[in-house]
């Protein structure tokens, strides 16, 4: 799916305690597939990683699950996938998801989701790629994290200008919006750099 542009998500595989999240990340799946984007994600079937994949094929959506090799029988992966990659290592995963992605979605989720996170960021921040980083904050899930990251800037250790790198989104609407946005963008082929491999 080459002529595609697709938006990479990140979010946690387990169930969250709050089930209004698996709402919400099913009406993103379903903007998602309506904003003709393809949906790059980690494979799982659980939680808000699954919700999110099965609203975008239940809308006639691309969705491209990448897992590494251990993962598969932890976790397995969602049946009736657009595509699927198997990596050898997390780190294959990682580039793969990066290399197809023309923008980046952070849901809630834990230790993986918050390292994607952070390593997405981070990349923008030395210009390793200058892919938009969308946090999704409906319920302040990431308001924590975010309140680190003025801590970091207030203590000097975060540039201002690298406090502009990831976008909070506070509700559903303004994430449909920047969805739109993405995918008016891919109509007028504006260009979009690369992740180096590094």
């Amino acid at each position: 799916m080459t002529d595609m542009r697709h938006l990479c998500v990140f979010a946690g595989a387990g169930m969250p305690r709050d089930k209004r999240l698996l709402d919400q990340a099913h009406a993103i799946g379903q903007a998602v597939a309506a904003a003709g984007l393809g949906l790059i994600y980690g494979g799982g079937q659980g939680g808000m990683m699954g919700a999110i994949a099965k609203a975008v094929l239940g809308e006639g959506g691309y969705v491209h699950g990448i897992t590494p090799r251990f993962l598969l029988d932890n976790e397995g992966v969602l049946k009736g996938l657009s595509e699927l990659t198997i990596t050898d290592t997390m780190h294959d995963r990682k580039q793969r998801m990066y290399d197809l992605a023309a923008a980046f979605l952070v849901l809630p989720g834990g230790y993986g989701t918050m390292e994607e996170m952070l390593e997405v960021i981070t990349w923008c921040q030395l210009q390793v790629h200058s892919k938009p980083v969308y946090i999704f904050n409906e319920g302040g899930f990431w308001s924590p994290m975010l309140a680190m990251f003025e801590a970091a800037h207030a203590g000097g250790f975060i540039h201002a200008s690298h406090m502009k790198l990831p976008r909070e989104l506070a509700t559903v609407a303004e994430v449909v919006a920047a969805l739109e946005e993405l995918a008016a963008a891919a109509v007028a082929d504006k260009p979009l750099r690369e992740v180096s491999r590094i």
